[in-house]
């Protein structure tokens, strides 16, 4: 699956915002909100393309109509039947009557038969045009992958809070656009990229966007960065550490005490190797949960620091006695 490429924090590179976030957690309304304000922000720049992308078509569209409306104004009532003793002069006029009748009858026509042409290529137009400004949503998970297209608001039904998935969205999605607005979630970050080349428009998205997703960004999300994870393996090492110097020099130094010391300082240490590693894999970047349920990274972080919690207590108190 693409993903936008991102930096750690909002830069502005040819009318070109991204983000990345490390973590992102909410019930479907929230991600129905999230798509809603894409589809906000899609709209307000659709509605100007299709002003300029219509013009054209709309214009020739008005003046078939104006045609018909011309010829059906200039269309004589069709002649009566010629009576019977009907002079030469009234037989001519008669006929010359019925000339006319058939002109502008074929100028009706014709004009319908432009207008019918005009109405088509707008209808073309629009169905393309529809299509090209469609939303394209992308979900992975362990059963495979799905592609759908609609607006994206409607796309957010599509979450199931009981997979974890990866996804990535693209509005619009079709070719030949000048904005471009893409959300996508990995196993390691959640993504915002905005582009467009109006620089007004693509600043406003990015802000309202980035905004709409910040509200969903959890408290743990921090567990989700490696230096976190690193600072705090160095600060369990370095506590166990001193642990097991005070317990070997302090206290009095035998075999048991040392081979003690040891696993004292081993088993936080491969505790804190652990937790760097399963951590960010055990906490999601991105999770969909039903309403009033707990996102799994709080769940997550109570469980590992429950577990790491009763292991360091159970070595201090064994190096104490």
């Amino acid at each position: 699956m693409s993903t936008p490429s991102a930096a750690t924090s909002g830069v502005l590179d040819s009318r070109r915002r991204r983000r990345r976030f490390t973590a992102w957690a909410g019930s479907r309304d929230h991600v129905a909100s999230l798509f809603a304000k894409v589809d906000e922000r899609v709209d307000y720049a659709r509605s100007e393309a299709w002003a300029i992308k219509s013009a054209r078509p709309a214009a020739e569209l008005a003046a078939a109509k104006e045609k018909v409306e011309r010829a059906e104004a200039a269309l004589p009532a069709e002649p009566e039947p010629l009576a019977a003793d009907a002079d030469a002069e009234a037989a001519r006029l008669h006929m010359a009557a019925g000339y006319e009748h058939v002109d502008r009858s074929s100028d009706l026509v014709y004009a319908r038969q432009d207008l019918a042409r005009a109405q088509r290529e707008i209808d073309e137009t629009t169905r393309a045009f529809d299509a090209t400004w469609l939303s394209t949503l992308e979900i992975q998970d362990k059963t495979g992958s799905r592609t759908y297209k609609g607006r994206a608001a409607d796309l957010a039904a599509k979450f199931d809070s009981r997979s974890r998935v990866t996804f990535s969205l693209s509005a619009p999605s079709g070719y030949g656009t000048n904005v471009k607005v893409s959300i996508a979630a990995d196993e390691t970050f959640v993504y915002l990229a905005v582009s467009g080349s109006d620089e007004s428009w693509t600043d406003a998205s990015y802000a309202a966007l980035e905004n709409e997703i910040a509200l969903s960004v959890p408290w743990w999300r921090v567990l989700r960065h490696n230096m976190v994870n690193y600072v705090l393996w160095f600060a369990t090492s370095w506590v166990a550490l001193n642990v097991a110097l005070m317990d070997v020099l302090i206290v009095e130094t035998t075999a048991d005490k040392i081979i003690t010391s040891v696993f004292t300082t081993v088993i936080p240490v491969g505790i804190g190797v652990a937790m760097s590693v399963i951590t960010p894999k055990a906490i999601p970047a991105f999770q969909v949960v039903d309403v009033g349920e707990k996102p799994r990274g709080a769940t997550a972080i109570g469980l590992i620091a429950a577990a790491a919690g009763q292991i360091l207590l159970g070595l201090a108190v064994n190096a104490i006695s």
